[in-house]
């Protein structure tokens, strides 16, 4: 029974055999591994290697890509100030300025007024003893009493407003002298109340308002008759 336990038995060398040949793949394994990783850790040296060799032969290029940002920071700093200090320069003139942007719009707007003047006076439309005006005056001019136009349609709605308001003024004094009349038909040699110089202060005031209506009203005539000139000029232009 000793015998089989025997380190030197041959039954024992399969065993044996068995665990050489599992270290020998094991080792095998591990230096093929070996190999590989080595391999590659070569070629990642040599890759560094010229990488850094590359490195040392271009120092410039990689100044210029330093240097590069700090200078185009540089410019765009020198840029915006200029812009800042031209910003300064045009608000200062702005503010001391003579003329308003409302003053330009107004002169703008009067330059394209003046484009069918120009266009007229090739077409010879204009001066009135021009060759194609016949007679008629087609020249364009300033309307000044715009501004009254409008002033004077506000003082007939006034008028019109105070007219009415004191025509029912009238109705009511009327009404009530009516009452007094009849309240006083059995009186006779009756003192003048202040009734009796209603109606005519209510005629005078309807005098005064009349003669203003006239004067709005032939001021109105002549800016419609400006208007209507106007307006002339317009078509026969689009009739050209």
């Amino acid at each position: 029974m000793n015998s089989i336990y025997t380190v030197g038995d041959p039954h024992t060398w399969p065993h044996i055999v068995a665990a050489l040949v599992w270290l020998t793949d094991c080792i095998k394994l591990l230096l093929d591994y070996t190999i590989i990783c080595y391999g590659l850790l070569w070629l990642v040296m040599l890759k560094y290697k010229a990488y850094m060799n590359r490195l040392e032969l271009n120092p410039s290029s990689l100044d210029q890509k330093l240097t590069g940002p700090d200078k185009e920071t540089g410019r765009l700093e020198l840029e915006w100030e200029t812009i800042r200090q031209e910003n300064v320069q045009l608000q200062n003139i702005a503010d001391n300025q003579k003329y308003s942007v409302i003053d330009i719009e107004r002169t703008r707007h009067e330059k394209n007024e003046l484009i069918p003047h120009k266009l007229a006076r090739k077409l010879k439309l204009i001066p009135k003893e021009a060759e194609n005006s016949k007679g008629y005056d087609f020249e364009i001019k300033f309307n000044s009493e715009a501004e009254l136009l409008n002033e004077t349609k506000e003082e007939i709605n006034k008028a019109l407003n105070e007219e009415i308001g004191l025509e029912g003024a009238l109705e009511q004094l009327n009404t009530i002298k009516t009452e007094q009349k009849c309240e006083d038909a059995d009186e006779e040699g009756g003192e003048r109340g202040p009734q009796d110089d209603v109606p005519t202060h209510v005629s005078l005031w309807k005098n005064i308002l009349k003669n203003r209506l006239l004067k709005l009203t032939e001021n109105m005539k002549e800016c419609t008759s400006e208007n209507l000139k106007m307006s002339d000029i317009e078509n026969y232009q689009r009739r050209l």
